[in-house]
């Protein structure tokens, strides 16, 4: 029953860090600028418009956190997420802040969208589209 309390415990700490380092505008604007990918430091401040001695600051809260990780290319220092659930946080971020967003956004678990049909049209040729046969 201890090592269950104090892994549960462990956990809740954990927890409670994770969401102190969300705990800031500029944080989740980055978290969101990489949830599509690796940025360099440049493009961050370009997509968030937080000036640089400020990006700085916030990008080393969120590396001390464990959510972002580096690289060197050349010059610049590129971040990506380090956790798979940072972009899925964003995610449920932006669907309660604003539904109608998220609605818009694919979701992992989402099958890919087919194409629509095309409307027959009496005054041009309509094309089938031949798609693979499914392996069963």
């Amino acid at each position: 029953m201890t090592l269950r309390r104090s892994r549960n415990d462990l956990q809740r700490q954990e927890a409670a860090a994770l969401f102190r380092s969300l705990g800031n505008p500029n944080r989740l604007a980055i978290l969101d600028a990489l949830r599509d990918g690796d940025r360099a430091v440049g493009e961050l401040e370009t997509l968030t418009g937080i000036r640089q001695p400020i990006l700085s600051q916030q990008l080393a809260i969120l590396r001390e956190a464990g959510m972002l990780e580096t690289t060197r290319d050349r010059k610049s220092i590129v971040y990506r997420l380090a956790r798979p659930h940072a972009a899925a946080i964003v995610r449920v971020l932006r669907a309660v802040l604003d539904p109608t967003a998220a609605e818009a956004q694919p979701t992992a678990a989402a099958p890919p969208a087919k194409a629509p049909r095309p409307e027959p049209c009496l005054a041009a040729a309509v094309f089938a589209r031949v798609e693979p046969a499914a392996n069963g």
